[in-house]
């Protein structure tokens, strides 16, 4: 809600599998940052995407071989540290 970051799926050469959730936050200057693969905890050999975030920002979900997953939002501060 507070457009501090934003979480996208990109299938890129260092990615974990077909396609990644990456995120890329906003610095001081209001300019995107370098985008981040989430890593293991959401990526694997297959197709991540979808992402959204709970409206309480406390989980993101997203979807995966037609399932729905979900995180704890902690590693969205973890991949900004």
């Amino acid at each position: 809600p507070d457009e501090s970051y934003i979480i996208f799926c990109s299938i890129r050469n260092e990615g974990k599998g077909q396609g990644d959730l990456y995120i890329s936050f906003k610095d001081d200057d209001g300019q995107w940052t370098a985008a981040k693969n989430m890593g293991e905890t959401v990526n694997t050999s297959h197709y991540e995407y979808c992402p959204f975030v709970s409206k309480d920002g406390k989980y993101i979900f997203y979807t995966r071989n037609q399932d729905i997953y979900w995180a704890g939002t902690e590693i969205i501060q973890k991949l900004k540290d």
